[in-house]
């Protein structure tokens, strides 16, 4: 049973987005990874949070103004629901907070995109409308550049090569770095 969930009514059509910024999956601490944090007994951190949304809502969020970018969260972190949503307000559209589900990895983070994205889709009917591109990524990623959406390919989906470079340099495997 789900412990939070919101679904903002739908945004008139003034106010439409072009992009969904969708962020999945169980958050852990500082220091541990979610399931080395779930193993200890630790929840996840609001640190965290507070650090990581920043860098969404900066360099996404923001970064992409001109054509709007909503946001929804599914998140294994119950403890968190008011956090997470606060974090992302009022940029949040839907958001969905379950228990953990005890599964394999790559099961539960498609299990947590998949109800993520049943929140953007719920979002497009009640509002009439199609984003031009759902933007998905986990939850523990810090953005540190600006993610210009509008030069991705709708048509196609892009993975991340590679989450880091070395400092001072720019990855040329990046997937928004060729996209400048």
């Amino acid at each position: 049973m789900p412990s939070s969930t919101s679904v903002s009514a739908a945004a008139p059509p003034a106010q439409q987005r072009a992009f969904a910024l969708v962020l999945h999956g169980m958050l852990g601490t500082i220091l541990w990874s979610p399931s080395a944090a779930l193993w200890r007994g630790n929840q996840g951190s609001p640190r965290l949070v507070k650090v990581c949304s920043a860098s969404h809502v900066e360099h996404i969020v923001r970064a992409n103004e001109a054509d709007g970018v909503d946001v929804f969260l599914h998140s294994w972190n119950p403890e968190l629901a008011a956090v997470l949503d606060s974090a992302y307000a009022p940029h949040l559209r839907g958001s969905l907070h379950e228990p953990p589900v005890y599964a394999e990895k790559t099961r539960s983070q498609a299990l947590s995109i998949a109800r993520a994205v049943r929140l953007v889709r719920r979002h497009e009917r009640q509002a009439a409308f199609t984003y031009k591109l759902v933007f998905v990524m986990r939850y523990d990623l810090i953005v540190a550049a600006p993610v210009p959406l509008a030069r991705f390919d709708p048509s196609r989906i892009t993975f991340a090569e590679h989450c880091c470079a070395p400092a001072g340099e720019e990855s040329p495997a990046w997937p928004w770095a060729r996209l400048r």
